[in-house]
């Protein structure tokens, strides 16, 4: 499924909400269309590097109130310098972000297919021989009857720069 977020928005059309999940796999392609630059975008007038900003690709919610602040998703960016896409493990326990460390990070070239998991236990994300979990933070608590599948997300504060799109295929 062909996955586009529209310059100057964060969320992805089609919305690929699911609710009551235990499991989320899938693949992704990232391709020449999902590479972005906010080096010189408008929100990067405060002299923050929003390069660096995790994406979301695809997860559970716990809360579908405030989505972010219980959920287990896959994230991603664009490294420029590497001319390669970046992804990880990210979780939202009760509003605190846990973010990839730099061994939980996987370097995916355009145009190649990785895979990944998200469900209860945590997060698995393979590339060709590599492959990462990571588990769900303790203080995080797995609730079936308020899960939901999130949809893909740009950015932390900025919106996206161009219009983006990338493959995602849901098992």
């Amino acid at each position: 499924m062909l996955l586009t977020i529209y310059k100057g928005t964060h969320f992805a059309i089609p919305q690929t909400i699911q609710f009551f999940v235990k499991e989320i796999e899938g693949t992704t392609t990232f391709t020449q269309d999902s590479v972005y630059d906010l080096r010189n975008s408008t929100c990067s007038s405060d002299n923050y590097n929003h390069q660096v900003d995790w994406n979301k690709l695809a997860g559970i919610s716990f809360n579908p109130i405030v989505p972010d602040s219980n959920s287990i998703m896959v994230a991603w960016r664009y490294n420029i310098d590497k001319n390669m896409f970046e992804v990880g493990p990210f979780f939202n326990v009760n509003g605190a972000r846990v973010m990839p460390s730099s061994d939980e990070i996987l370097t995916i070239p355009m145009d190649e297919q990785f895979k990944f998991t998200t469900d209860y236990e945590g997060i698995t994300i393979s590339y060709k021989d590599k492959t990462i979990f990571k588990p769900t933070p303790k203080l995080l608590k797995p609730n079936f009857s308020t899960s939901y599948r999130i949809s893909s997300w740009f950015g932390g504060r900025c919106v996206a720069p161009r219009t983006l799109s990338f493959i995602v295929n849901y098992s």
